[in-house]
């Protein structure tokens, strides 16, 4: 009888944690005022098992108030060559908690990701936002994204925007003993505890914030890092686009960019060097003869982005700029033939 009310006391704990009570009526009072919705759980982190092997895990319940709310409802997961969705799935409750609706990955629309000024760009978006009848309602999803490259390990933002109170939500970055994270904490209630797993040695950064009230939107107001709660990361050691690399500051990040995203980029034909020092053979003044450079890519260079693989960090040859008469707005390599050409040309 015993074994049989413990066995029923077990049954039912684990009912309880996994059929959480959503109903919008036990929010405290206090997260209201301003809120548009509420994020009534957040459990998310990331899973660093090797520098090409990156696991991203999201599981979030929000509380929608209004109409104002329906945004920070919806879900939106980028993937590319790099970053692969594993799963995603989730419910929808009415105010009560009663479930409604449930989803999976199969009701998402994928659509090529556009950020309003590149011409191609090779990574997608899968995008769904829930639809209720009725206000307040719940969303409550979960999916897993995998990673080749840890270069850069995003941010943690318990409080995304203006609008949204928050009741519970947590981030842990999981990580060997080897791997060194440096994070910065902004406007964060609590400070990261760190603990080492005594029997697998892995370190565990956790962070934890409760009881968030909601701020109110205000036109023209100040960078979101003046008032909201974010947590940044950065790796030591990290892999990006098969790469290896380390860095503890910009100085060191800027020289791994120029010794191996830029290496052998920058040369330009040898026909083009000579037309150039050609048009600029009788200018003496160093700026006058720096103008008239400007003036020759300007007339000749039109710029585009394509960011395709690791393009955007990776600028295409300047060899192909000069070719095909177009160059990288993101990347600037053109930028950089202007300047080889007035180097070369103040040279002789």
């Amino acid at each position: 009888m015993k074994l049989r009310l413990l066995i029923l006391f077990f049954i039912t704990g684990l009912s309880a944690k996994a059929q959480q009570n959503y109903d919008a009526s036990l929010i405290p009072k206090e997260l209201l005022p301003y809120a548009s919705s509420v994020v009534r759980d957040d459990e998310s982190g990331v899973e660093i098992k090797d520098l090409d092997n990156v696991i991203y895990h999201y599981k979030r319940a929000i509380t929608v108030l209004n109409k104002n709310g329906d945004d920070d409802a919806e879900i939106v997961v980028a993937h590319n060559k790099f970053y692969t969705i594993k799963y995603i799935k989730g419910a929808v409750y009415d105010e009560f908690g009663k479930q409604v609706d449930k989803f999976s990955e199969s009701r998402f629309e994928d659509v090529n990701a556009q950020d309003g000024f590149s011409l191609y760009d090779d990574t997608k978006v899968e995008h769904y936002k829930p639809t209720a009848v009725n206000y307040p309602y719940t969303v409550e999803y979960e999916y897993e994204v995998h990673s080749k490259e840890s270069l850069n390990l995003g941010s943690w933002e318990p409080n995304p925007g203006t609008g949204i109170a928050v009741e519970k939500s947590s981030y842990t970055v999981t990580c060997k003993p080897d791997f060194n994270i440096r994070y910065k904490e902004i406007n964060m209630p609590s400070v990261a505890n760190i603990v080492t797993n005594e029997k697998t040695g892995l370190k565990t950064y956790s962070w934890q914030v409760n009881g968030l009230k909601a701020i109110k939107y205000e036109p023209y107001e100040p960078n979101s890092d003046k008032y909201l709660s974010i947590v940044k990361f950065a790796p030591e050691k990290f892999s990006y686009g098969g790469m290896i690399g380390t860095y503890t500051n910009w100085k060191e990040l800027g020289k791994w960019i120029y010794d191996h995203l830029l290496v052998n980029r920058r040369d330009i034909p040898a026909e083009t060097i000579a037309h150039v020092q050609q048009i600029t053979a009788d200018i003496t003044d160093p700026k006058l003869k720096a103008k008239k450079i400007y003036e020759y890519m300007q007339d000749k260079t039109h710029y585009v982005n394509v960011t395709v693989g690791i393009g955007g960090w990776q600028p295409i040859l300047a060899t192909d700029v000069d070719k095909q008469n177009y160059g990288e707005l993101h990347a600037g390599i053109a930028e950089s033939c202007k300047h080889k050409l007035i180097l070369l040309c103040s040279n002789g």
